[in-house]
């Protein structure tokens, strides 16, 4: 897919943002599967130099359709992580090493990418990147691996 111009990015993504009654914002890719699939295209073109092997995400819906589109674009796999009770898990087996892009709609407190970083630090992958759709106004991960966020 062709990169867009900033002014459809931001359309696509204001078609997809969703706000609650509470003021809590959150990215609904089912709303526009053609504004998800030019914000999911428009992450992997921002993350393409840096050569991703892997695109993880928490397990939640929106976040793994996000993930599959990076992922499908930049022509490596995705996988899913899950927080039980303070556990968090990998359902796919990663292969060792790996160089991974990590991506989410907006840095939720409770699911932050900086807990995914770490782990995978930890686990000897090197994360590449991280990239989310919305600014939470916070860093996405606490180190200097490089971060975008798209609005």
């Amino acid at each position: 897919m062709a990169e867009e111009s900033a002014d459809v990015l931001t359309a696509n993504i204001k078609a997809l943002t969703r706000v609650s009654e509470g003021g809590d914002v959150w990215i609904d890719v089912s709303v526009d599967p053609a504004a998800a699939e030019s914000v999911g295209a428009a992450i992997a073109a921002r993350a393409a130099e840096y050569q991703p092997q892997l695109v993880v995400t928490w397990g939640l819906p929106d976040e793994s359709v996000l993930a599959h589109i990076v992922a499908r674009d930049l022509g490596v796999t995705s996988a899913r992580a899950d927080l039980d009770l303070g556990l968090i898990t990998i359902e796919e087996e990663l292969p060792a090493g790996s160089r991974v892009l990590l991506v989410t709609t907006i840095d939720d407190p409770y699911r932050r990418l900086n807990s995914l970083y770490t782990l995978l630090d930890g686990q000897g992958h090197t994360v590449v990147a991280a990239a989310s759709v919305i600014s939470a106004g916070t860093p996405l991960v606490e180190s200097d691996v490089p971060q975008f966020q798209l609005s």
